[in-house]
């Protein structure tokens, strides 16, 4: 992991810009996920705690704050952590510099929500930190996790990359073996990544969307890039 928190504190000027918002393609994977959460979750969560694990720069805990909750973060990147203060502001009740793999550093039944995006792949003690999820959580609490997928054709760029790839139908017997409860599946694009890092056209936008829907209905979330999760905690 200090591989990884050096990668992080180093790209933290531009993490934004490269990962999301770079091209009219970035910005494409981005809302798959940013808009999974805006249609799982209350838009009025005034009140709510919510754990964002890998918080980054703020980018998806930024989306429930606008909804009036309460954000709490860990990441390994201070300056990451940095760009997060800035941009979540009075909305960020506490955020703590740390490996989740060691444990998270709050009490047992504190949240309502915990999300964890484009995190979960640096973590080769995972199923730990989902019971740790659990740990935190309140009884019915709810998290949204991503986690990238080994059967998509991201596999094939592998050799070079910092972070794992996931069996998926591992992740969801092993959620399921933890007394979790499953709501809702959905993977994000099948297409491979350097395509959309490289497509600035609305057109061509256009045209890998309808693709992208032909694939969903025949395959539904398997061979996606990353798959996101939600799941409930039991009573």
């Amino acid at each position: 992991m200090s591989e990884v928190k050096k990668f992080f504190d180093l790209f933290s000027s531009r993490y934004d810009k490269h990962a999301f918002y770079d091209t009219l393609g970035t910005e494409f994977l981005s809302n798959i996920e940013e808009n999974f959460i805006k249609e799982n979750l209350s838009k009025n969560l005034n009140g709510f705690k919510v754990l964002d694990i890998g918080i980054g720069t703020g980018r998806c805990s930024h989306i429930l704050a606008k909804r009036g909750a309460k954000i709490y973060g860990v990441d390994i990147s201070e300056k990451m952590v940095k760009k997060a203060k800035m941009k979540l502001g009075n909305s960020l009740k506490q955020v703590i510099i740390t490996d989740a793999q060691k444990g998270l550093p709050f009490s047992s039944n504190f949240f309502d929500i915990c999300i964890s995006f484009r995190a979960l792949k640096y973590m080769r003690n995972w199923k730990f930190v989902i019971l740790e999820i659990k740990r935190v959580l309140k009884p019915q609490g709810i998290a949204i996790l991503e986690f990238s997928n080994k059967e998509s054709i991201a596999a094939l760029g592998m050799k070079n990359a910092n972070y794992m790839l996931f069996d998926i139908n591992d992740v969801l017997r092993y959620i399921q073996s933890s007394n979790l409860k499953i709501i809702k599946i959905k993977g994000g694009a099948k297409l491979p990544f350097p395509l959309y890092q490289k497509i600035n056209s609305k057109k061509i936008i256009g045209l890998f969307n309808i693709i992208e829907y032909f694939m969903r209905i025949l395959v539904g979330w398997r061979f996606s890039r990353n798959v996101m999760i939600m799941i409930k905690v039991a009573k």
